[in-house]
């Protein structure tokens, strides 16, 4: 077996440019531009770099290592957390996405950890991904597992309510009360993403979804499996074309060499009618003078707590 990666200590880290003992750096974000027509987008033209869908924008990513705790998953649309020691973990090979004992094993104990810090009644983890290949645009695919360098939301929310009505009818066949619980809009789809090593190269990048409007928003529908189709939602850069010299509002933040017990939990969507984060963008982000760094390996469990 896998297991977890030592945590890295050492400070001699030169990924990272450093200036009173921050970590913020400028690199540049590929984000997304609506199809002409207003239709929708394919996955083919979203994994490439072709300029008709893709928009270079130059922007400052934060680092939040001296304060993470002042984010909050219900106001930042992220939050950052210690990870305890989880039982079972030692028997999982973490850099194999099949491994069957990550469902089997470590679902349960991510998902009563996390019940704990959400004060949800019940955590359902229900997939996951493991991230531990090269930045291959041509490759991005729901069989990709290198990071993914678009900003974006893994669901829609015009989706969301259809696709955990969905899963959680197979998962709970007998249960009728998922009517009841999207109508009262108790409960949240989150994404939980931790390292399986040091992260040396290609970042996470959450957005403070306060930054961000509505009309950032482009929605696509991709057919990940035959018969099988998710709604996505994907970042434009906020620019407006009247006015192209306004600065870019949006506002990242990431955690300089995030370690395997840190974790950061991100909003895909929240059931609650009068919710003030729903959505958090993200991306991989390229550090610069990381190209030399070793792959990135992380893991994300994507869940649905219930209050």
């Amino acid at each position: 077996m896998a297991p977890l990666m030592d945590v890295d200590t050492s400070t001699s880290d030169t990924s990272y440019s450093t200036k009173d003992g921050s970590r913020d750096f400028i690199t540049q974000l590929g984000y997304t531009i609506p199809a002409a027509d207003g239709g929708n987008i394919s996955m083919d033209d979203l994994a490439t770099e072709n300029p008709t869908f893709r928009e270079v924008r130059q922007v400052k990513v934060h680092d939040v290592r001296n304060y993470p705790e002042e984010f909050k998953l219900d106001v930042h649309g992220f939050q950052y957390h210690k990870l305890p020691s989880i039982p079972g973990e030692g028997e999982v090979d973490f850099f194999n996405h099949d491994d069957p004992k990550i469902p089997e094993i470590h679902y349960k104990g991510m998902a009563d950890w996390y019940a704990k810090e959400l004060g949800a009644k019940e955590v359902l983890i229900y997939n996951h991904i493991v991230r531990n290949d090269k930045w291959a645009p041509h490759k991005y695919s729901n069989k990709y597992s290198g990071p993914a360098h678009r900003p974006h939301i893994d669901i829609a929310r015009s989706f969301a309510p259809d696709l955990f009505r969905g899963i959680y009818s197979k998962m709970r066949p007998d249960d009728t009360s998922i009517d009841s619980i999207i109508e009262n809009g108790n409960w949240k789809m989150i994404n939980l993403w931790r390292p399986i090593k040091t992260i040396k190269r290609d970042p996470l990048a959450v957005l403070d979804t306060r930054s961000a409007s509505d009309s950032d928003i482009i929605t696509t529908e991709q057919e990940y499996e035959p018969g099988y189709k998710v709604k996505n939602s994907w970042l434009k850069s906020g620019i407006d074309a009247d006015d192209p010299d306004e600065k870019i509002g949006h506002r990242w933040y990431y955690m300089s060499k995030q370690q395997p017990d840190e974790v950061v939990a991100f909003k895909m969507f929240d059931g609650a009618k009068d919710a003030t984060s729903c959505g958090t963008a993200h991306t991989a982000v390229h550090v610069p003078g990381s190209e030399g760094e070793e792959n990135r390996v992380s893991l994300e469990m994507r869940l649905f707590a219930i209050y």
